[in-house]
């Protein structure tokens, strides 16, 4: 496996040093390349070559939490409340509600949303305004969830068969993945599969052999598509930027942090460093935009007792990123920006929900207002 660390002014990797908020700096070709605080200073919205507006604030009318919200998309909130869908504009001014349904999870498209209730699996279609029965539900089965962006499929773990298993919600047809036939491993954990371009690809770890990212068939086949080197390696998520590369963070080689794959060539290049202290290894955390070219990401700074986020957006460009920016800098996140952040459909606007003042935990926390940065479209 070849492991390729980029370059300054091509990829940006920022580290934060032990018990300090200051950037360390290191420089030629093959080393992991680290900006210096004094470079990601420079990286402001005034001087950076990204054509970003300055953020327009969008006050809510109505506070709704972080954990009603399901999305925001094209100028518009998804959210929960009392056990129905609503859609607002991004005020929340005069919520209309769209159907008396308790959604869990809304599609990365916003198409489609997904509900568990009363032993139900129910699906609402955004589009058609219909409610589809997808079957039923035992209390011991997993978590479920969709498997791809658009909301085609849905998934969970059958405690009582060892199957995984995935509904495609057009054609009600249920397969299953059959875990003893096709691992048949002691001390083995997974993640939800993802189903990219009609293949389905899953996370595993075991502790005799750690972290694995397989594709995975009907026909109980496997491939191992990334090896991780040590035990302690892991994946956290990760996303398909076209047929051959894969965007993931996590830890691997025993060094935290954003990492571009390519299947073909087995190359790996670490685009973003995580870093540990005495508190631990953090990781960062992105949100990848629909069309697979600009990144937000978030890193940790620690001022004495207290950590902080950077965010930045950058563009990805063959793999690597380019002209970065820094969004939010020493901001009271109360979650990674995984969760938090969200894109228009065109890829060209992003929106982070903000409180004034973190006071309890991410459920808990009322969104004040919502954060929107539009790119120029013509000069991205």
């Amino acid at each position: 496996m070849k492991v390729v660390k980029g370059l300054i002014g091509v990829t940006l990797a920022v580290s934060v040093l032990t018990g300090c908020g200051v950037f360390d700096t290191a420089q030629g070709e093959g080393k992991t390349i680290v900006i210096s605080d004094d470079v990601a200073l420079q990286s402001t919205m005034e001087d950076a070559e990204v054509s970003l507006s300055k953020p327009e604030k969008v006050s809510l009318n109505e506070k709704i939490t972080y954990q009603q919200l399901l999305g925001v998309a094209n100028e518009e909130l998804y959210f929960v409340k009392n056990n129905s869908l609503y859609q607002s504009d991004l005020a929340g001014i005069n919520p209309v509600k769209i159907e008396d349904i308790e959604v869990k999870e809304l599609s990365k498209n916003h198409k489609k949303a997904l509900s568990v209730e009363n032993g139900k699996i129910k699906l609402y279609n955004l589009d058609t305004n219909e409610v589809v029965d997808l079957g039923n539900y035992k209390e011991n089965d997993g978590d479920v969830g969709f498997a791809d962006q658009e909301g085609n499929y849905i998934c969970y773990y059958s405690f009582s068969t060892n199957n995984y298993i995935l509904i495609d919600t057009e054609t009600k047809k249920e397969k299953s993945l059959d875990f003893k036939k096709l691992f048949n491993k002691k001390d083995f954990s997974f993640e939800r599969p993802t189903i990219y371009k009609d293949s389905i690809y899953l996370s595993t770890h075991t502790g005799k052999d750690g972290t694995a990212l397989y594709k995975v068939s009907f026909d109980q086949k496997k491939e191992m598509i990334l090896g991780f080197p040590h035990k302690g390696d892991q994946i956290a998520r990760y996303d398909f930027l076209n047929d051959d590369t894969i965007i993931f963070n996590g830890t691997y080689n025993e060094e935290s942090g954003i990492y571009v794959y390519n299947i073909k060539d087995q190359e790996i290049n670490k685009i973003v460093s995580g870093g540990t202290d005495s508190e631990g290894t953090w990781t960062p955390f992105y949100s990848l935009s629909p069309d697979g070219k600009k990144l937000l990401f978030d890193t940790v700074v620690r001022e004495d007792d207290k950590f902080f986020n950077n965010v930045y957006l950058a563009m990805l460009e063959d793999g690597k990123l380019t002209r970065n920016i820094r969004i939010l800098e020493k901001a009271e996140l109360p979650a990674v920006i995984a969760l938090l952040g969200s894109w228009s459909e065109d890829s060209s606007t992003f929106f982070i929900p903000r409180t004034n003042k973190l006071l309890g935990g991410y459920d808990e926390e009322k969104i004040d207002y919502i954060s929107v940065y539009e790119l120029d479209t013509m000069n991205p």
